[in-house]
């Protein structure tokens, strides 16, 4: 069986690298199926009705920030996980010298 992983990015402006609102971009990977996904949701968010979660509306209540990091903690512990942040100035210095 082959292994699927979600992808997500955060701070991508497209060709505006040099974005002083937004130097950086960062993206994760997971190795998780639909139903550990699912399962972690439910532990950390029972009242969540979303199936997808979006770290910027549940880091803005107080209350979210022990499940988040919960949650986190049960993902980097069970999962095949990787993360990346690149200063966007210097991801154009590479795109010169490619």
């Amino acid at each position: 069986m082959m292994e699927c992983f979600r992808i997500d990015e955060s701070g991508y402006t497209g060709f505006d690298l040099l974005n002083d609102d937004q130097r950086f971009q960062g993206a994760s990977a997971i190795a998780i199926g639909d139903d550990d996904a699912e399962r972690l949701i439910k532990l950390h968010f029972p009242k969540l009705q979303a199936t997808e979660l979006k770290y910027r509306a549940l880091s803005r209540r107080q209350s979210n920030h022990p499940r988040l990091l919960a949650l986190m903690r049960d993902l980097l512990g069970e999962f095949k996980c990787v993360t990346y942040v690149c200063d966007k100035r210097f991801m154009l210095t590479l795109m010169f010298v490619d």
